[in-house]
């Protein structure tokens, strides 16, 4: 099929979440090609930081995504392999919040409670933390407020939320 013909795949994206909205679908009812969809679409926004997850938010999503790549904890070989992908797994406004070290370590210790979980029911956990936050569904836009020289205080950021139900705004200090 021609790519244009297509249309643009965030465009895509953004009609499956109007369906999950609207419908009310179930994930427990849902395909699994319509979880995986909405795992990796809620994955990106987390990874970007569009969510503004406690740190708490960030050791429980990234175990679960832990659980779905590496598997059930080893206490040898998953330090292993999440050392070298660590900045992959912490949400990009939160790197800064601990040291390295400590976020492997913490990472650790929480992936070693999934033990046993199946993959496809850690992918729905995910999403189901993901829908608790509360710009979910919206395409989020961050603008400037134009303003004249003279009046600096009245330049400040504003942060717009469009989903099926028209526009929202948002706490600028609550968005990445």
């Amino acid at each position: 099929a021609d790519a244009d013909a297509m249309g643009d795949s965030k465009f895509n994206y953004r009609l499956f979440f109007l369906r999950k909205l609207v419908f009310g679908d179930s994930l427990s009812l849902a395909t699994p090609g319509d979880v995986e969809q909405l795992y990796w679409h809620s994955r990106k926004r987390v990874e970007c930081g569009t969510y503004a997850c406690s740190e708490d938010d960030v050791l429980t999503l990234a175990s679960l995504r832990m659980q779905v790549e590496f598997g059930d904890y080893d206490p040898v070989e998953t330090p292993a392999k999440l050392k070298p992908v660590l900045r992959d797994f912490v949400p990009n406004g939160s790197k800064n919040s601990q040291a390295p070290k400590e976020w492997l370590e913490d990472l650790c210790t929480t992936h070693s409670r999934m033990v046993g979980f199946p993959q496809q029911a850690c992918k729905e956990n995910y999403i189901r933390m993901t829908m608790g936050y509360d710009n979910f569904g919206f395409t989020v836009f961050k603008l400037r407020q134009c303003a004249d020289p003279d009046k600096p205080h009245v330049n400040e950021k504003v942060v717009v939320g469009v989903n099926y139900r028209g526009l929202s705004f948002f706490d600028e200090r609550n968005q990445p």
